[in-house]
């Protein structure tokens, strides 16, 4: 979803496009948005300017799962960075020879 939703200047992305960003097989995209849109996370769309190449867009309650999912993240990210800052100043007093705290 994150892939679809970060497409500079635009709100879609190409099976293509996604299974490049990911590093994955078209199939293996295929699959993921066929789950995906069973869900209601995603819906499919014919591109604009050649209707043979299909879009796929986020829906409003894939947009909501991504913010919510975002959120979470952040939380964790802000958790981590405490956690790693206390380890890094125990290597410090360790590398400088005292004990830990």
């Amino acid at each position: 979803m994150l892939a679809i939703q970060g497409m500079p200047g635009r709100e879609s992305a190409t099976i293509k496009e996604v299974a490049q960003h990911l590093q994955l097989r078209h199939h293996t995209v295929v699959g993921l948005v066929d789950r995906m849109e069973a869900g209601g996370l995603v819906a499919r769309r014919p591109q604009v300017s050649d209707r043979r190449v299909v879009e796929v867009v986020l829906t409003a309650e894939g947009a909501r799962v991504l913010r919510d999912l975002t959120d979470v993240h952040k939380e964790e990210l802000v958790r981590l960075a405490g956690v790693s800052s206390r380890l890094a100043d125990i290597i410090r007093g360790q590398a400088d020879g005292q004990d830990g705290p």
